[in-house]
């Protein structure tokens, strides 16, 4: 776990974007795709983390 997936982490228990899109809106805060906040999140959720 990196400091984006902690990032991402805070972001979906604290202030997940109440939009139509939550995860391109994530994209666009942190700068990468919304495919790859998906898979961090998948990766995250197989972890046990999630």
């Amino acid at each position: 776990m990196d400091k984006l997936d902690t990032e991402i982490l805070n972001e979906i228990q604290w202030t997940f974007p109440l939009v139509s899109k939550p995860f391109d809106e994530m994209a666009k805060k942190f700068g990468i795709s919304s495919d790859e906040v998906k898979t961090r999140l998948v990766q995250l959720k197989r972890k046990g983390v999630l």
